[in-house]
């Protein structure tokens, strides 16, 4: 637990240490080119190691007494080895800078080099910086992209970091008409201090738009809507980023809480019933029906861990690993009463047969708690309930559920890596596959509407099936992105589930959970 300087400070760059036995081998460039060398523990005996033309570095041992490392060559770096015993030792005596004759050769031949004893500094006066300058805008893309899901639909954005990389901003246009209440974005992260603070607006209209004859058990009647009712949602998170990481293992550890905010305007619609009398239609009464706007103030509370391997650029998904969250989310403060919702994920991580296979365990369950009666349903009482924490297998749809257990079970593998390229227009890195097994149990309380007496409903469901997916950059597109298809049998029904996949790799703009 204590320090030891092997080396003295100095102008030349030293990197990559790696004990080596009795010795530490590293890279330097005391000769203008990148090379290996090494030294005894004590800081004794520097000496060179071979001599790459071009440049060598990254030295690390093998099981076999071998050392390994990087060579440069006109191709790139270049895996290359040596046994530890055949290794081309040379004594080497450090220069000290800045009066090596490489760099006065350079000098000699530069052409008006600069004076910088006499340089005036009188116009570049140093001046404070304040810590809130919060934005500094600097990209902009043709697209609509949700960090968070990993998801881009057309639209348009706007990114911010500022300078010190405390503050991130984004203002999104989602052109994508299924998105339709989430039609303008903007999300804000103050990340100076802990906790970190997370703020996100989302606002639109969702266009109901209905005009037709229906039938019901009772009456026909005909249906006018044309409303454009305006949304708005409001999140509000505080998060602890607790990082753990050390040596192979990602660890982080993240209680947050948060509040959300969800309005839209009330409008109103025409129902007339009619009846047809000789194929002719006669009107009998119009009713003007009301929706009510939407009035939710939740509180949510999470606990997010995992412990995970780092991956290896050939890894299609890390080999071992665990993975934990607690979630709780209710409605205390007023607006309608949704009641709760408890739900918590694990996801495990194994090691494959082959190599860079992977498994992947999801097990996923929630609990609901009832809010507020709406009315009824058939012959059943309905409440309001929030929407699902767990999923229904890949290929099935939802069902309205009070308890929901969930399984999803792959087994993801690397196919091929073709390195296909297509110059501007595509590059093709990989094709993997995915073998999946999901199984998903959902129950529902139900309350008889007259008598008051409550019925338990259980349902179960599976399905089974593959995807195949090409990682690919398009017209050089920084992030990678996925394109793939999915295909599902539903044993319960007998039937068979296709699906196109897409996604984006969006690490390298932001980190979340």
């Amino acid at each position: 637990e204590t320090w030891q300087d092997v080396t003295e400070a100095e102008f030349t760059e030293v990197r990559f240490p790696r004990l080596i036995g009795e010795h530490i081998y590293f890279s330097g460039s005391w000769t203008g080119i990148e090379n290996l060398y090494r030294i005894e523990r004590d800081g004794n005996n520097l000496e060179k190691v071979g001599d790459s033309k071009f440049g060598a570095t990254y030295a690390s041992q093998g099981t076999d007494h071998t050392v390994y490392y990087q060579d440069y060559t006109s191709d790139g770096y270049q895996i290359a080895s040596c046994e530890l015993s055949k290794l081309k030792i040379v004594p080497f005596k450090k220069q000290k800078m800045p009066i090596e004759s490489f760099i006065n050769k350079m000098q000699s031949a530069e052409k008006g080099l600069p004076d910088l004893k006499h340089v005036s500094t009188e116009k570049y006066r140093a001046k404070n910086y304040s810590k809130w300058n919060l934005f500094n805008f600097h990209s902009w893309m043709p697209a609509f992209v949700n960090i968070d899901d990993a998801e881009i639909t057309t639209g348009a954005g706007i990114l911010s970091q500022n300078l010190l990389g405390t503050t991130f901003t984004s203002f999104g246009f989602n052109a994508d008409k299924q998105y339709s209440r989430e039609k303008y974005n903007f999300k804000f992260s103050y990340q100076a201090q802990w906790p970190v603070f997370d703020v996100e607006v989302k606002t639109g209209n969702e266009k109901q738009n209905t005009d037709g004859y229906f039938i019901n058990q009772k009456d026909t009647f005909h249906l006018y809507m044309n409303a454009n009712p305006k949304h708005l949602r409001i999140d509000f998170d505080i998060k602890l980023h607790l990082n753990f990481s050390r040596g192979k293992y990602l660890r982080r550890l993240q209680p947050s809480v948060g509040l959300a905010c969800q309005q839209s305007d009330a409008y109103t619609y025409n129902q007339t019933f009619v009846s047809f009398i000789n194929k002719e239609m006669i009107e009998k009464r119009t009713v003007v029906r009301e929706v009510k706007g939407i009035d939710i103030k939740s509180l949510n509370y999470s606990l997010f861990a995992y412990n995970i391997l780092r991956s290896a650029q050939r890894d299609v998904s890390s080999r071992l690993g665990q993975a934990v969250e607690l979630s709780y989310r209710h409605t205390p403060i007023g607006g309608w009463d949704y009641g709760g919702i408890l739900g918590i994920h694990t996801r495990l991580y194994f090691p494959g047969i082959g190599r860079h296979h992977a498994i992947r365990i999801d097990n996923d369950r929630h609990i609901k708690e009832h809010g507020e009666q709406t009315g009824t349903f058939g012959d059943y009482n309905s409440y309001r309930s929030f929407t699902d924490y767990a999923k229904f297998p890949r290929g099935i749809s939802p069902v309205s559920n009070d308890e929901l257990y969930s399984f999803k079970g792959d087994y993801i593998m690397p196919l091929m890596n073709p390195d296909f390229n297509i110059r501007g227009v595509m590059y093709l890195k990989r094709i993997t596959m995915n073998l999946f097994f999901d199984y998903s149990k959902a129950s529902q309380q139900l309350q008889v509407s007259e008598t008051g007496e409550r019925i338990k409903k259980t349902m179960n469901f599976k399905s089974f099936g593959t995807e195949l997916r090409a990682e690919l950059h398009p017209f050089r597109f920084v992030f990678p992105v996925s394109l793939g298809y999915r295909y599902a049998y539903i044993p319960n029904t007998k039937k068979h589930y296709h699906e196109v996949l897409f996604s984006a790799g969006l690490a390298g703009l932001m980190v979340g959970k």
